[in-house]
């Protein structure tokens, strides 16, 4: 079982220079679980780089 974070999720949303390496471990196992609140955390990191400008969309 693979427990899925809000940093981890963040870095495929964003496409940054890990997102590949995240994408191959989370494709590797089927049974994942995350916190109920890991969209709200998402969202949270993505507000945070959106506001200090390093990150665009």
């Amino acid at each position: 079982m693979l427990i899925v974070d809000a940093s981890c999720l963040f870095e495929v949303v964003a496409g940054s220079a890990s997102a590949e390496t995240v994408r191959q471990r989370m494709a590797l196992d089927a049974d994942q679980i995350a916190p109920h609140v890991v969209d709200v955390e998402v969202l949270g990191v993505v507000r945070k780089h959106r506001l200090l400008s390093t990150m665009s969309l």
